[in-house]
């Protein structure tokens, strides 16, 4: 899998826009379907957990590479 070249505070900024989009996705789902509903739901936190643990993971990395740049120096 290919790294992201999106900086942290970047890739956190897209999180939250994905989200309110997803939201007002699904309130208008909600109105017409029952099951479908619950199901793109449970994608939607499934997809929010998975963004979560790479934005965290990529904050990391790039604390340690800032962290190794300032001991080079």
């Amino acid at each position: 899998m290919k790294k992201s070249s999106m900086s942290p505070a970047g890739r956190i900024v897209m999180i939250i826009i994905s989200l309110i989009a997803f939201f007002i996705c699904l309130s208008q789902l909600r109105r017409v379907y029952g099951v479908i509903y619950w199901l793109v739901l449970f994608n939607v936190v499934m997809w929010l957990a998975n963004a979560v643990a790479s934005t965290i993971i990529l904050i990391r990395d790039y604390k340690r590479k800032k962290n190794s740049r300032e001991e080079a120096k």
